[in-house]
């Protein structure tokens, strides 16, 4: 056998096992709902109530099968959004609004090539954002940023103002008029 049908004789064992996991967590929910308990369950089939819990919710379809074994940041942020929208990004690329200065561009970006920072972006309350929603996300980090560095006033007096607070320097001394000017400048 050559590497090509080595491959796909893989994808199609990996395929026939996510099929397995399906049928299984349909079985699953049909056990519980008739009564059977989780702790039964996993008594009986010698598999983890956590384990159990995952096939059950791809039973109920609230988890797309393919998720369960990825571990990718972006398939674990995927799993808290709904089930269609599951299946869809397991098999198609993400948008990702990108903004530099006045530029703005869309990537196409698999599911498990996300980074931290851009699953922050890209998922928001158990829902993929579109690419409005991501602009406006883009835009509320942005200027939140812009604010802390404006708030961070250092102007040679030995402290600084960070928001409402002031962060002195060591072994700084101030009378009764710099102490009332600060409190003047605090927001």
């Amino acid at each position: 056998m050559n590497d090509l049908t080595k491959s796909n004789e893989i994808g199609t064992l990996i395929m026939k096992g996510i099929e397995c996991w399906l049928e299984a967590g349909k079985l699953l929910v049909e056990v519980l709902d008739n009564g059977t308990t989780m702790d039964q369950v996993s008594s009986d089939s010698g598999i983890s109530k956590d384990m159990l819990t995952r096939f059950e919710q791809i039973g109920r379809n609230d988890l797309y099968p393919r998720l369960l074994a990825s571990t990718s940041i972006g398939s674990g942020a995927l799993k808290r959004c709904g089930y269609s929208e599951q299946k869809q990004y397991c098999h198609e690329p993400l948008h990702l609004l990108m903004m530099h200065e006045n530029e703005v561009q869309t990537l196409i970006v698999d599911l498990d090539s996300l980074t931290t920072d851009q699953c922050k972006q890209v998922f928001a309350n158990g829902h993929v954002r579109d690419l409005g929603e991501q602009r406006a996300y883009l835009e509320s980090k942005f200027e939140s940023e812009r604010m802390t560095k404006v708030a961070q006033i250092e102007d040679g007096t030995g402290y600084v103002l960070k928001g409402a607070n002031v962060i002195f320097k060591k072994g700084v001394s101030m009378n009764k008029n710099d102490l009332i000017a600060i409190l003047g400048r605090l927001k």
